[in-house]
């Protein structure tokens, strides 16, 4: 992956999960976040944060900064795996079936109880 088509807190490249996912407050936080991996890389962006960060805080963005600086891009291009699926490719089944593999589970309530307008959910 060559991180041009990557985001940089949205995509899971750095970790199994997304860094947003792994730590949501430097996130809200942060003041770049729609940064490209390419270009936090190279150092184009910058990323900064609104306030000072806690102790704790810090630490957790100085262990991501040493993994980002680790981390190898490559030449080729950005690929999208979807990890439902053996053969890592979309399918609508597969999307059903992980939102509704629990029944008391939250991505349920997305489905069947979403505040939707009435015309729309009559479909």
């Amino acid at each position: 992956m060559n991180g041009k088509k990557t985001r940089f807190w949205n995509d899971p490249w750095l970790y199994e999960k997304t860094v947003y996912t792994i730590i949501p407050t430097l996130f809200i936080l942060c003041e770049q976040r729609e940064g490209i991996v390419a270009d936090v890389k190279s150092g184009e962006i910058q990323i900064t944060f609104r306030r000072w960060l806690t102790a704790k805080l810090q630490t957790r963005w100085e262990k991501i900064c040493s993994d980002v600086n680790n981390f190898q891009l490559l030449e080729s291009d950005d690929i999208i795996i979807w990890k439902l699926e053996k053969n890592k490719r979309f399918s609508v089944k597969s999307m059903y079936n992980a939102l509704t593999k629990n029944d008391a589970g939250p991505f349920h309530k997305r489905i069947w109880k979403s505040k939707v307008p009435q015309k729309i959910k009559f479909f």
